[in-house]
């Protein structure tokens, strides 16, 4: 028996590894986080099953420190594109959806539910995907997220 517990114990921390060793950020994106969060309240918005899990990720990446808020589908009741989930954000966050912007990769998902939610939203297009005519179509688009400060501030400006 206890073999086969330290067996099931080794393969378990294999996916663990194989889980996390892939995941790495795009330039620039600790760097800029660290610095918005020193400006805004931000947080993490996600269709996933686990809170926990979502903290591991984000722990894991070194990005823990920048989020207040983590708001995950399976305990919020509802998933993005669904407005409710960015409103109940919003609730946590204490910030009316005219003072927010979403930062997503996804246009149906991410900028469709933040609209709908009467957030701005600002598509993040790292796979060099095309504006669809979707409406609503996104307030911004960066390609690279270093771009996301200067967005930030034109949008601020409007």
């Amino acid at each position: 028996l206890g073999l086969l517990d330290k067996a099931t114990g080794m393969a378990a921390l294999e996916l663990v590894r194989e889980y996390y060793e892939p995941l790495c950020l795009f330039d620039g994106v600790q760097e800029t986080l660290d610095n918005l969060a020193r400006l805004y309240h931000l947080g993490v918005i996600t269709n996933w099953d686990s809170e926990d899990e979502q903290r591991r990720k984000i722990r894991h990446l070194g990005l823990d420190s920048s989020f207040r808020h983590f708001v995950v589908s399976a305990s919020a009741g509802s998933e993005k594109p669904d407005p409710r989930i960015f409103r109940h954000a919003l609730s946590l966050a204490e910030v009316e959806p005219a003072e927010a912007v979403f930062v997503g990769d996804r246009l149906d998902v991410d900028v469709g539910g933040a609209k709908a939610a009467g957030m701005r939203a600002i598509w993040f297009n790292h796979w060099d995907g095309k504006l669809d005519g979707a409406s609503p179509g996104p307030d911004a688009v960066i390609e690279r997220f270093v771009e996301l400060p200067g967005v930030l501030n034109a949008l601020a400006g409007t």
